[in-house]
């Protein structure tokens, strides 16, 4: 989404319009009320989506970067398109498979594989390569060490 003088309301499209608009009709339906949130069981849109936008004074405009990304995309960075692996081993055959010079940023590519390295190298630690160990890890990048401690736990 676009800001300043290159952001138009009539350029945004209608597949994005349509999820803004899903997101204001459950605040409206809520009177945009975040105990209420709580009591929501559609699994549609996330909840902590919905009290991200309850402060927004325009749902097109300032939006933050995982704001836009649910407007225009439906989703952030969860569960869409993420691969899951049971063990340390099925990461290890995904770094033998892995190309080389297969994505177009080599520095990218390069932060990929450091980054499932050290994942492996965890899981065999703590977990002793047991299948389905961890649930979840989450990883911050550099970018985000830079930001205070209350705006890394928001």
């Amino acid at each position: 989404m676009r800001r300043g003088k290159y952001w138009k309301q009539e350029a945004i499209s209608q597949e994005t319009t349509a999820h803004i608009n899903a997101i204001n009709e459950r605040l409206e339906s809520v009177a945009f009320d975040r105990k209420k949130i709580e009591e929501i069981t559609d699994d549609e849109i996330p909840k902590q989506v919905l009290k991200s936008f309850i402060d927004c004074e325009s749902p097109y405009k300032g939006l933050n970067t995982y704001q836009a990304c649910y407007a225009v995309y439906g989703r952030h960075s969860e569960e869409g398109e993420v691969i899951r692996w049971e063990s340390n081993t099925d990461i290890e055959n995904f770094l033998k498979e892995f190309k080389q010079h297969s994505l177009r940023n080599p520095i990218v590519e390069q932060v990929i594989t450091e980054t499932l390295r050290v994942v492996n190298d965890i899981w065999k630690q703590y977990g002793k390569g047991e299948k389905n160990f961890f649930d979840e890890i989450h990883i911050e990048l550099g970018r985000e060490m830079k930001n205070t401690a209350e705006q890394r736990k928001r």
